[in-house]
C-alpha cells in the first residue's frame, strides 16, 4: 500500500511538472506564476467558506434529527478540493475544482462512499453512540 502511495505521489508531482513546462512555455512564466499564487489565494478563501457552510450544514442536520453523512462528506469533498486547489499545480487545481463545484462534485461522492463501506464492512471504523 505505501508502495502504491509513493508511485502516485511521484507520477503526480512528474504530471505537474510536465504541465507547468507546457503551460509556462505556452503562456509564459510571469502568467504561470500569476495563476499559481492566485489560486493559491482562492483555495484560501474557498477553504473558509465551505469550511463554514460545512459546519453549519452538520449542525443543522444534527438538530433536526438526523445523521450528518451528506453533510460530513460535502464537507470533505469542500476540504480535500481546496487544499487540491491551493497547491500549486494546474493538475491538481482542475481536481479541485472538480471537486468544489456542485455541479462535479457529485461525481466523487459514490467513490467516498464506497470507501466508507469498506472501511465500515472490515470493521476499520468504529461508531461510538451516546
Amino acid at each position: 500500500m505505501q508502495r502504491k502511495i509513493g508511485i502516485v505521489i511521484i507520477g503526480t508531482i512528474l504530471l505537474e511538472l510536465a504541465v507547468f513546462i507546457i503551460i509556462g512555455k505556452s503562456i509564459g512564466v510571469i502568467p504561470t506564476l500569476l495563476f499559481v499564487i492566485g489560486s493559491a489565494i482562492g483555495g484560501f478563501y474557498l477553504t473558509k467558506k465551505t469550511g463554514l457552510q460545512s459546519a453549519k450544514a452538520i449542525h443543522s442536520s444534527i438538530e433536526l434529527g438526523q445523521a450528518p453523512g451528506v453533510a460530513l462528506v460535502d464537507g470533505f469533498l469542500a476540504l480535500l478540493g481546496s487544499i487540491l486547489i491551493i497547491i500549486p499545480g494546474f493538475v491538481s487545481t482542475l481536481l479541485g475544482m472538480l471537486m468544489v463545484i456542485p455541479l462535479t462534485k457529485n461525481l466523487f461522492k459514490p467513490a467516498i462512499y464506497y470507501w466508507i463501506r469498506n472501511k465500515l464492512k472490515n470493521s476499520q471504523v468504529v461508531i461510538y453512540q451516546k
